[in-house]
């Protein structure tokens, strides 16, 4: 934390800062010019401008629509089950996603777009029918034309109004008052020198978490080797400055951080990984733990549309693949040449901004050692370090599986049981990889964050994942229609705080 008194002269000032140029970000300096057109707006992101957007230009560009305030409130309620939060923020949520649809939808218009009833899924998906208040949500929503619709709507509202913007300006700390907590400003770094910024009215924080710190992810949620399919940039600049601003702090170990576990793969020539392509045609693969033998229904349907979720006496819990790493793919030829193995678009950072190629039929990247080839399973089980026995057993195993129609093992759907056939046969390790987390500062349902005692810190908001109202599983789309939620409730209020005095 810098002091007020630490600060000898501002370098800049502004009557609110928004530390983060994502979806929330965006969205509250839109609804803080909209309330107040004659605010100062400063947004402050890390990223450079062409990588900027946060996850919300690499997600499946899904929200969702309700009807239901009592209704959806019952079903979050349930889906936060073991997590929950503070009823009043719970309901404040639930009635802004029962009422917000119309102004998404104008501002779709104007920025020349369509909001759609309908997301990737389905016009009428729910992801958890069995749970209470299920119905309350009425469809999917997304905004086209595609790639990264929903981003590329608020980033022209952002850019059309009179809200400044710099880039390449990490913020590295809050300017406070010890005594009070209050905020008055950020330390940044700007052009390879630390300045200070002044905040007249508030801070809003909408950098996002931490999923792209692999230490923090360690420590804080005691997973090895789990890699963000988002921006790069989310590295828990937000958490660190919330530590030292006194904040209460929730949901750093959230369950898969809500959104799950979803298959990909590392590769050293990138700093984000790929998302296994969900939609290949082939099936003659099967994945097997560090100790060799599978562990799972690698085809479950059910995992896929409960983002990786598996149910367990009565209660959803994280797939199994953090806890028996490391994981290898085992596979044919039929399935090497039959398509891409990583996702080439519709979600993921690689997939949808950078849009790094990966070929049809994986050939080149063979050749850069992203995965490896054998001529026995043998050589291939040395190669990957793991147990030749193991390895030949549970092949064999699995193809007289295939044989014989049925999975005696984990049930594998009968229409995916075809067997592995070789030489050559191929593996490629699968990383855990998550589509954001959800830690950060406990809020208050006017998007406060609040202290460890409970108490508001004044002038400081939070918006988007870092500390995400979505905290164990949730509906698709939920992330996105959060950012609408809470980034309209901090904009409003953070621009109606009276302007402190020097």
């Amino acid at each position: 934390m810098a002091s007020l008194a630490s600060v000898k002269t501002w370098d800049e000032t502004a009557d609110v800062v928004v530390v983060g140029f994502g979806l929330s970000g965006a969205i509250t300096a839109i609804e803080a010019h909209d309330t107040d057109a004659k605010a100062d707006v400063l947004i402050l992101e890390k990223m450079p401008e062409r990588w900027a957007g946060g996850n919300a230009r690499a997600s499946g560009q899904d929200m969702f629509s309700a009807k239901d305030v009592d209704g959806l409130m019952r079903h979050q309620r349930a889906l936060n089950e073991a997590n929950p939060v503070p009823e009043d923020v719970l309901r404040t949520w639930a009635e802004a996603v029962c009422t917000q649809e119309p102004w998404v939808a104008r501002l779709a218009k104007e920025a020349g777009r369509e909001l759609h009833a309908g997301g990737d899924w389905g016009r009428s998906h729910v992801e958890w029918p069995e749970e209470p208040g299920a119905d309350a949500i009425t469809y999917l929503m997304t905004i086209r034309p595609h790639p990264s619709g929903v981003w590329e709507t608020f980033k022209f509202h952002a850019d059309k109004r009179p809200i400044r913007k710099w880039f390449e300006t990490p913020v590295r700390d809050l300017v406070q008052d010890p005594d009070t907590l209050e905020i008055f400003g950020v330390i940044a770094e700007r052009q390879g020198r630390k300045i200070a910024i002044r905040a007249r009215r508030a801070v809003v924080l909408c950098c996002g978490s931490f999923e792209g710190n692999l230490r923090m992810l360690r420590d804080y949620w005691g997973i090895d080797r789990v890699y963000s399919y988002g921006t790069p940039g989310n590295t828990g600049d937000g958490v660190r400055m919330l530590q030292k601003a006194g904040a209460d702090l929730w949901h750093l170990r959230g369950p898969s951080h809500a959104a799950g576990f979803w298959p990909g793969f590392k590769v050293p020539d990138h700093a984000t990984p790929f998302m296994r392509n969900i939609r290949h045609p082939g099936f003659s693969w099967i994945e097997v733990a560090k100790d060799g033998r599978r562990f799972h229904d690698e085809t479950s349907k059910l995992a896929l549309e409960r983002h990786w979720r598996r149910p367990f006496h009565g209660r959803w819990l994280d797939g199994l693949h953090k806890d028996v790493q490391p994981v290898h793919m085992i596979f044919d030829d039929r399935h090497r040449a039959g398509a891409s193995l990583a996702l080439q678009e519709g979600m993921s950072w690689n997939a949808q901004v950078a849009r790094i190629p990966w070929s049809q039929d994986n050939l080149a990247e063979l050749r850069k050692g992203w995965f490896v080839r054998a001529d026995s399973l043998a050589e291939l089980a040395k190669t990957i370090g793991k147990d030749r026995g193991a390895i030949e057993a549970e092949v064999m195993r699995y193809n007289a599986a295939c044989n014989a129609g049925f999975d005696l093992d984990f049930d594998r759907a009968r229409e995916t049981m075809v067997p592995i056939e070789g030489p050559p046969f191929y593996a490629i390790e699968i990383i855990v990889g998550l589509p954001q987390a959800v830690a950060g500062g406990k809020r208050d349902k006017e998007s406060r964050v609040v202290d460890t005692d409970g108490k508001p810190i004044p002038r400081l908001y939070e918006a988007g994942e870092l500390g995400s109202t979505m905290v164990g599983r949730i509906q698709t789309g939920a992330f996105l229609t959060e950012c609408v939620v809470f980034g309209r409730i901090a904009g409003r209020n953070a621009v109606a705080e009276r302007p402190w005095a020097n």
